[in-house]
C-alpha cells in the first residue's frame, strides 16, 4: 500500500507541481527525437480533442501562439498573454478555463462532468507549461512536418 500511495504523489508531483526548472528540462520528444518546440505546434486548426473541452483548447491555442511569438515554452506572465490575445483582435480579458484549475459543468442531463486542471502551473507572478500540456497540443495539432 505504501509504494502505490508513493507512487500516486510522485505523478500528482510530477503533473502538478513540478518546479519550473524541472518541468522546463523535461520538454517531450518529436517523433525525430528532438523535443518539441513551439512551432513544431499547427495552430492554424482547433486542438480537437487536446483537453475535452472546446473553449479550454481554445485557450490552449492563444498561449501556443504566445510561446511561438516568444520562441520557447518558458513560462509567461498575465500580462504577456493577455497583450497577445489583445493584439489578435480580443477586447475582454484572456480566459484559461480549464488549463490551470478543473471545472465542472453540468450536462443537459442533469449529471456532472469534470475536465482539465493542472495543464498549465500558476506560480507566482508566472504561469509555467507542464510536459503533458505541450504533449497535449503536439498529440493533437503537430505541424505538417510530422
Amino acid at each position: 500500500m505504501r509504494n502505490l500511495f508513493d507512487t500516486f504523489v510522485k505523478q500528482r508531483y510530477t503533473i502538478c507541481i513540478m518546479p519550473r526548472r524541472e518541468a522546463e528540462a523535461t520538454t517531450p520528444s518529436a517523433p525525430d527525437g528532438h523535443p518539441i518546440q513551439p512551432d513544431d505546434i499547427d495552430t492554424s486548426k482547433h486542438f480537437f480533442d487536446a483537453f475535452g473541452h472546446m473553449e479550454t483548447e481554445i485557450s490552449a491555442h492563444y498561449i501556443v501562439g504566445l510561446c511561438q511569438q516568444k520562441g520557447s515554452w518558458g513560462p509567461f506572465t498575465k500580462e504577456e498573454i493577455e497583450n497577445f490575445y489583445r493584439s489578435k483582435g480580443h477586447q475582454e480579458g484572456f480566459s484559461f478555463n480549464a488549463l490551470i484549475e478543473s471545472k465542472t459543468e453540468r450536462l443537459f442531463d442533469g449529471r456532472t462532468h469534470t475536465i482539465g486542471g493542472e495543464w498549465i502551473i500558476h506560480e507566482g507572478e508566472e504561469y509555467i507549461i507542464t510536459p503533458e500540456f505541450i504533449r497535449q497540443v503536439f498529440k493533437s495539432s503537430p505541424a505538417n512536418k510530422w
